[in-house]
């Protein structure tokens, strides 16, 4: 793609095709906390006592494992701060180059601000 005359003479730290691949790789980086976090949290949750633990007297952890609630706040909040920063940054490359504008962070940031107020509701 040829460059704008503008963009030739910037260094290529500050074209707006730096800004749109650090937007991508953000969107990459915060799915993948979000669906970690989520992960963890499914991992964490008490385990479902079946016929065959019963059978072979089995012993079932009926507790959540705590440590990785802790772990997967700490994703959902990472997550979360990601979100902003790449909406902010979103916001910014928008203003450059108007064809350009991701809206995956709206929804991700806000289920992981929701997910986690829920896990620090419960916990």
């Amino acid at each position: 793609m040829p460059m704008s005359a503008v963009e030739s003479r910037r260094p290529a730290l500050f074209t707006s095709r730096f800004w749109f691949r650090a937007i991508q790789v953000l969107s990459g980086l915060t799915w993948g906390l979000f669906l970690s976090a989520l992960f963890m949290l499914g991992t964490a949750r008490p385990e479902v006592e079946t016929y065959l633990d019963q059978r072979w007297d089995k012993e079932v952890r009926t507790w959540w494992d705590m440590e990785m609630v802790r772990l997967s706040a700490k994703f959902l909040v990472a997550a979360a701060l990601l979100c902003a920063l790449a909406f902010l940054l979103n916001l910014a490359v928008k203003r450059v180059r108007p064809n350009h504008y991701s809206r995956v962070f709206i929804p991700v940031g806000l289920a992981a601000a929701i997910v986690f107020a829920i896990v620090e509701m419960k916990f």
